[in-house]
């Protein structure tokens, strides 16, 4: 049984939640600029926590960046696919699909078309079956989309982990290496206290990694 989409249908603008999630990444970027040597009251804390380990620091900030990137364009990627739609429904000139629409666009586009190839004032008619198939090919879109992000936000939960681990490990190793050459160390007690102070030197540095990851 066919059914008529004879009732507009109002959507949700994704404006709000974009504006949200640009007021987070302000504050979040507020934060960084008042630890930075930059700011009003310089400090040295974010430089010094991203030289304690360039390489993978600088890996985990490349992901954090596509992240945020990946999901302000998923929230994007929404806005033009309640234009169509709109337009759809007023009967006005159709922009291009997006691509979030893609099946939609073209089950409503074939229903919509008269043998005559051109859009006249008749109602849409969709069967159920067509129907549940649109909102199944939005919603894999969207569930595809939700997967992503969650991966970005597991990597980078795995990389800070991966961090702290190596900085730990670097830490252990470090500090027995101190008890080795104190117990090995048989001179003065200056030379014994300073060998100590120098062999410090690399436990630190592993909490250093530790922590700033």
């Amino acid at each position: 049984m066919a059914r008529p989409l004879e009732r507009r249908v109002r959507f949700v603008e994704p404006g709000r939640y974009i504006l949200n999630m640009l007021l987070f990444l302000t504050a979040a970027a507020a934060v960084v600029f008042y630890l930075s040597p930059w700011s009003p009251e310089p400090s040295n804390l974010l430089v010094d926590a991203f030289n304690a380990n360039r390489a993978l620091n600088g890996l985990i900030l490349f992901v954090a960046l596509f992240g945020i990137i990946y999901y302000l364009r998923a929230a994007g990627v929404v806005s033009p696919a309640i234009r169509w739609v709109e337009a759809f429904q007023d009967r006005a000139r159709l922009p291009r699909a997006p691509i979030l629409l893609g099946a939609m666009a073209r089950i409503l586009l074939d229903a919509d078309e008269p043998e005559g190839g051109r859009r006249d004032g008749r109602r849409v008619l969709l069967t159920p079956e067509a129907t549940r198939a649109i909102l199944d090919s939005i919603g894999t879109r969207m569930d595809e989309s939700r997967e992503t992000g969650r991966y970005i936000g597991s990597l980078l939960v795995f990389l800070g982990l991966l961090g702290t681990f190596w900085g730990l490990i670097a830490t252990v190793n470090g500090v027995a290496a101190v008890i080795a050459d104190l117990a090995q160390s048989g001179g003065a007690a200056e030379d014994a206290i300073a060998q100590l102070i120098a062999n410090l030197r690399a436990p630190l540095s592993g909490m250093g990694v530790a922590f700033s990851s």
